[in-house]
């Protein structure tokens, strides 16, 4: 018998062909091709899409994000202005910071956001605000600005701020008023700033002198020197023994002054700081004379 053939059945009809094609695609495709007619399987001659627009974000959050931004901007360059010594801008720069915080306040309270108030920057606006009064020598502004920050209990230790008011008072010359704020100011100043009570004394020492009660300026200053000797305090000290006539406490103040430390080192007094010549000549004539022998003697 011989070998079937294929493609044609027995009754004389053609049979199909198989499909030599991938499933998906037709005759009618193209190869990528640019207007040029290059192959251009990336598809890189497309124009390239547009940019993406920005989104703007108009949220209550990001409104008051922005105002507070502006108002420390604003307050940043009313304390520069005023270290140019630019006093009525920097004083324009703090009123016009105190606006936007207002307005901003208004922000708050309009869309929700009142529990989210930020008090530092209330803060940093008033006392800004009341600093640049004072520069301007607008005192009664200044003492209003500072009494409706040390009057508001939620600004915690405003109460120091009564030094600032204490110091425009002297500068009025009205002592008894320096004295009251000075004195409530140490009370809000706890035992363990000890520097800090010491500065307000001594204005309070100070204050007293200059209205000539030297009794209560003693009181002060002698408080000081017990706590922390100083040379200020104690020649202010002395002054007030001087007027007092008290001999006998002025000798023992000047052999209390004899104790306080220089803040160096015994033997830095004769070191060289400088490049004259005639301090080097002095220098080595005292560095052995008999007095520094006799402070030896006593040391």
């Amino acid at each position: 018998m011989g070998r079937p053939t294929t493609g044609i059945a027995d009754t004389g009809m053609a049979r199909p062909m198989t499909a030599v094609r991938a499933v998906g695609y037709t005759s009618s495709e193209r190869t990528p091709m640019t207007s040029g007619g290059q192959f251009d399987p990336f598809n890189q001659a497309r124009l390239p899409a547009p940019p993406l627009e920005g989104k703007s974000d108009e949220s209550p959050e990001e409104k008051v994000k922005q105002m507070e931004k502006k108002v420390n901007e604003l307050i940043e360059e009313s304390c520069f202005a005023n270290d140019r010594g630019e006093y009525p801008l920097a004083l324009e720069k703090a009123k016009e910071a105190g606006r936007k915080e207002r307005a901003l306040c208004r922000q708050r309270e309009q869309t929700s956001l009142g529990e989210q108030i930020n008090l530092d920057l209330t803060y940093s606006v008033l006392f800004n605000l009341a600093n640049q009064y004072h520069a301007n020598k607008m005192y009664a502004e200044a003492l209003n600005t500072y009494q409706v920050i040390v009057k508001n209990k939620m600004f915690s230790n405003a109460g120091r701020l009564r030094v600032n008011m204490g110091n425009i008072y002297c500068e009025q010359k009205k002592y008894p008023q320096a004295v009251k704020q000075y004195r409530m100011a140490l009370d809000q100043v706890p035992n363990t700033h000890k520097d800090m009570r010491i500065k307000i004394m001594q204005n309070i020492g100070v204050a007293f002198v200059k209205m000539s009660q030297f009794t209560d300026a003693v009181t002060s200053f002698e408080h000081i020197m017990a706590e922390k000797a100083s040379f200020q305090t104690g020649f202010n000290l002395l002054l007030c023994y001087y007027a007092l006539g008290d001999k006998e406490k002025m000798k023992k103040t000047f052999q209390k002054l004899l104790t306080v430390s220089l803040g160096f080192d015994d033997e830095d007094k004769y070191t060289l700081t400088g490049d004259d010549p005639q301090q080097v000549l002095i220098l080595e004539v005292i560095r052995n004379d008999r007095l520094r022998q006799i402070e030896r003697q006593s040391m």
